[in-house]
């Protein structure tokens, strides 16, 4: 019996570390890929800053003093299954948490500092952005002085066509004109011949 309560406290005092462990180590494996990757956008930032807040928050609570409860039972009867048994009330052992936290708060320093990196990161990135928008922008103004540039020239075009047209017409009004004059005057010397 006393065996079976010591492994009730066993399993009591570790099952919050093996939970916060293979929190951790997930949250790390996705971390390294996203260092390895280097694809990462603003909000994951800020879901790292909160996990690694949250993690800060569970090993504090696992630092704090708690007590596990034995519990018995005064009974005519001894139901040896049911007479003494553990409860957890939050506990583990203060070097094993102790440990823990230093492991867990060096860990979130070095998180820490690769938030800050990336962080830099990105502030390289939007100045890259921000300076190509800002050529984007001097281009789009390049591109409306082009364009005015091109309307200008398409009327000046237009203006030459109708000036075209207009001194094509006048040279066929002439032409027909001379035409004329020219077959009057072969017929005037026709018939002045004739007669």
């Amino acid at each position: 019996m006393a065996d079976k309560a010591r492994i009730q406290a066993t399993e009591l005092l570790n099952s919050k570390r093996t939970k916060i462990n293979t929190e951790f180590t997930t949250f790390s494996q996705g971390l390294a890929s996203l260092k390895e990757t280097e694809n990462y956008v603003e909000h994951e930032l800020t879901e790292l800053n909160e996990k690694i807040a949250q993690f800060k928050l569970d090993l504090e609570d696992t630092v704090r003093p708690a007590a596990i409860k034995v519990h018995t039972e005064l009974s005519e009867t001894i139901d040896w299954e049911n007479m003494i048994y553990v409860d957890q009330e939050q506990t583990l052992a203060k070097t094993q948490q102790q440990r823990q936290y230093d492991q867990l708060e060096q860990r979130y320093n070095q998180l820490q500092e690769q938030k800050n990196q990336f962080e830099q990161q990105y502030n390289q990135l939007q100045q890259q952005y921000n300076q190509l928008q800002q050529q984007k922008n001097q281009c789009e103004k390049q591109k409306d002085q082009l364009q005015q540039q091109y309307n200008q020239l398409q009327q000046q075009k237009n203006q030459f066509e109708q000036q075209k047209d207009q001194l094509q017409q006048q040279y066929n009004q002439l032409q027909q004109k001379a035409i004329s004059k020219l077959i009057i005057k072969f017929t005037w010397k026709k018939f002045h011949y004739l007669y």
